[in-house]
């Protein structure tokens, strides 16, 4: 009798804890949002009058493979306001973003948010977010975004890619 055993290991492809200042959040636009980082991570802050939101982003490097298999955690604390975090996927042919969306409720305690990739679906755009850094191809951008209007405040201590490789014995 033949027996084969699978063993499935998650390994981390990207990460950060925005301590080693290797990821570079950035204010989209005209979207204002205070960007400052603490012991425990970023914080993102925002009270917009006009326009009402706040967001923030930052990328992945092409160098970095990212399928669509892949899962998205984000360690989060949202302190004011709904979490709209939005993630641009480049598709495996680099032709086209996939959109993915996850809203993340306010709490005092910290969440451990787990976005699986596939759910990702095509987004046609001639400039957005091509035009974010139009001389690279980014495996992914990630956006953090007030869902309501009005006043933000999020604390993120950590974002990290995994993957997953099988072992079949």
């Amino acid at each position: 009798m033949n027996m084969v055993i699978c063993v499935v290991i998650s390994l981390v492809i990207w990460g950060t804890d925005f301590k080693d200042k290797k990821v570079e959040l950035r204010q989209l636009e005209s979207y204002k949002v205070a960007i400052y980082n603490t012991e425990q991570g970023i914080v993102l802050k925002g009270n917009p009058k006009e326009e009402g939101f706040s967001s923030a982003w930052f990328y992945i490097p092409e160098n970095i493979k990212i399928l669509p298999d892949d899962t998205l955690f984000i360690r989060i604390k949202v302190l004011k306001n709904t979490v709209r975090l939005r993630y641009f996927l480049l598709s495996e042919d680099k032709r086209v973003y996939l959109l993915g969306m996850k809203y993340i409720p306010e709490s005092a305690n910290w969440q451990e948010i787990e976005i699986p990739l596939i759910n990702a679906k095509p987004f046609y755009s001639s400039n957005f977010p091509w035009s974010l850094l139009p001389d690279k191809k980014p495996s992914m951008y990630v956006f953090v975004e007030n869902q309501n209007p009005g006043e933000f405040h999020v604390k993120i201590s950590s974002v990290k890619v995994k993957g997953k490789t099988e072992d079949k014995k």
